[in-house]
């Protein structure tokens, strides 16, 4: 009890290589007995929990008067200790306004007093810029943005700040430009006509005009300038005092001519297309449907045709172009379409863990849970409306993308699926899944057609817009994409696709009621179990083990649920060794060897002939067992 006690918090100081997760005894940490357990507990992150530490070097740091080594080093020593909740970055906010609150004001304080030179007031404002953006890296610079100040008269320091910085364009000193810029942003959120705001300090320009050359020019930059521009563009934009002055139609002709440039341009010219589409992006996010009703079109026309009319050619240049395409168009397709739910999709309705979990012991289901519904049907009337031709020309570039060669085209592709089909009517979105299922699930598909197309049913069923007598058809292709290998020479193709699998049977377990998925339990506890035990990458086991945990969880009809999630969790099957030598054998021995059979003809029909020689050797020593 104690070594697989002490295994499973290894689990937490590793990563997911193969050999750092073999097991405690491979580090030499089993003969530590308690005192190792706890050192090891220790590192386990439930809190933030060294907010003190960064509460006293945050005030030493903003001090003006501090040399700049010790500034450099509190500020090495902050970034340190942020860094490490970069996969639990949650944990930092209960104290994020603590935290920015001091950064803030130094910067805040600085630019106030000398706009133009404000490292004059305070010499390490490059330093806290610095350690606010790692925290940007860290938490996400949406949720960062909201704690920071926004006056009025912020205003017109904060940009001319911001339009120094620009002129210098020290590439060392970007991250000064990139806080200034989401300042800017955040501030701009003013409910204030910007002309009575306006001091008339520039000269001829007006502070809406400066404010827009700011924002262009930094969708031209390489840094991470970029993304700050698009997102504080999208909020100039939005505000009323300035929709009406066609700012929009504006910013669209310059976007076509972004795509104007001669070859010895082309690394230049990429950057502003990205940051041209990314603006847009953010825009159709945040804008109102008012503000787009006129412009949807010219949008569309521009990312469906290209602009400069050449169709795809003008996105082929990169992937990231291909991803803002796919984005751009998938929002603009939005406003076409009316702002409601498909009235015909599934719902579930409300759910009770402790009902399933009384369902599966043979239990009494508690009083309190015992009228809550598992299911609601789906809606038989809806308004039938056609929807425009353009939004077609949109759904038909979202499904090719999903084979598209790079991975985040056809994550973003898939999502669009989703969100078009969720405002499309009944037959519209069949037509859609039915054109997915013809287009992805084909054997003469690669496998980026595989992964893009799991990856739409995943959103599809999330969403409720896969209908349970749709089932039948689906699940048999989600069995085989668990299994999907594709050997091409030395190299084998399919880790992706059977992740992505994987996905979607975790999406089953949350969109469903028991009764619904009750006829597919069987085939999908057998597929999924193998692929946790004997598939020869580990994140693939491990997401085939979380999506067993769901459905264990939500479903309550895995056969031997409890114990399976208790014998293949998260941190047994980290290793293959042990997955293939000790865990599968415990799970075939389960409920009168329910698994048992389906274990050994995965061995012998897969792995035996396996084109890795440890997975053979592995597949071998496995049957003996």
């Amino acid at each position: 009890t104690c070594r697989k006690c002490l295994n499973r918090q290894m689990a937490t100081l590793t990563s997911n290589d193969e050999q750092a997760v073999a097991g405690a005894e491979d580090f030499g940490l089993a003969e530590l007995g308690e005192e190792g357990a706890d050192l090891v507990v220790a590192n386990r992150r439930e809190f933030f929990h060294e907010i003190d530490e960064v509460r006293s070097a945050l005030k030493e740091a903003v001090k003006p008067d501090l040399e700049a080594s010790t500034c450099r080093q509190n500020c090495e020593r902050i970034g340190n200790i942020w860094s490490q909740y970069q996969e639990q970055p949650g944990l930092l906010d209960p104290f994020l306004e603590e935290m920015i609150e001091p950064l803030m004001g130094a910067i805040g304080s600085a630019v106030r007093q000398s706009p133009r030179s404000p490292v004059s007031i305070h010499a390490n404002l490059h330093l806290l810029t610095s350690l606010l953006y790692l925290l940007t890296t860290v938490r996400g610079y949406k949720t960062v943005s909201r704690f920071f100040p926004h006056e009025v008269a912020d205003l017109e320091p904060c940009l001319e700040a911001a339009e120094e910085e620009a002129a210098r364009g020290q590439m060392e000193t970007w991250s000064t430009l990139y806080c200034l810029t989401l300042w800017l942003g955040m501030v701009l959120l003013v409910p204030f006509d910007l002309q009575s705001i306006d001091s008339g300090d520039a000269g001829a320009k007006t502070l809406s005009t400066r404010i827009l050359e700011l924002g262009l020019e930094g969708l031209r930059s390489t840094s991470r300038t970029r993304d700050a521009s698009a997102w504080m563009l999208a909020k100039f934009f939005i505000r009323p005092d300035v929709a009406v002055t066609n700012a929009m139609d504006s910013f669209l002709e310059w976007t076509k001519t972004s795509w104007v440039g001669s070859d010895s341009e082309i690394m230049r010219l990429a950057f502003v297309r990205t940051g041209a589409l990314q603006a847009w992006n953010q825009m159709l996010k945040v804008a109102p449907r008012s503000v787009l009703t006129s412009l949807w079109m010219r949008i569309l026309e521009l990312i469906l045709r290209g602009p400069t009319g050449a169709g795809d050619a003008d996105f082929s240049a990169s992937a990231q172009l291909r991803k803002r395409r796919v984005a751009v168009a998938c929002r603009a397709g939005l406003i076409a379409l009316p702002p409601r739910l498909a009235p015909w999709r599934y719902d579930r309705g409300a759910r009770s863990l402790l009902v399933n979990f009384a369902q599966a012991t043979g239990g009494a289901v508690p009083s309190a849970a015992a009228g809550v519904s598992t299911a609601a049907p789906v809606a038989d009337v809806e308004d039938e409306e056609d929807a425009p031709e353009q939004v077609e020309e949109v759904v038909e570039l979202l499904l090719s993308s999903l084979s598209d060669a790079d991975t985040v085209v056809r994550w973003a592709a898939a999502k669009g699926v989703g969100r078009i089909t969720n405002r499309l009517s009944r037959d519209f979105g069949d037509q859609v899944l039915e054109s997915l299922l013809d287009r992805c699930f084909s054997f003469r598909e690669t496998d980026k057609a595989w992964h893009g197309g799991c990856l739409a049913l995943a959103e599809l069923t999330r969403r409720g817009l896969l209908l349970p007598d749709r089932l039948p058809t689906v699940i048999p292709l989600v069995c085989q994409a668990l299994h999907f290998e594709q050997v091409s020479g030395n190299h084998v193709a399919g880790q992706h696709v059977r992740d992505a699998a994987c996905y979607v049977c975790w999406a089953f377990a949350r969109a469903y009621a028991p009764d619904v998925l009750a006829p597919f339990v069987e085939k999908l506890a057998d597929a999924l179990i193998q692929v946790a035990v004997y598939d020869r990458e580990i994140n693939c086991r491990r997401a085939a083990a979380a999506a067993v945990q769901e459905n264990v969880g939500r479903q309550g009809t895995f056969p031997n649920g409890i114990d399976v999630v208790t014998i293949a969790d998260y941190w047994t099957i980290s290793g293959r060794r042990q997955s293939y030598l000790e865990v599968a054998p415990q799970l075939a021995g389960l409920g009168e060897d329910r698994y048992r059979k389906g274990l050994i003809e995965h061995l012998v029909d897969r792995k035996l002939g396996h084109q890795d020689l440890q997975i053979r050797h592995l597949a071998a020593q496995a049957l003996a067992r």
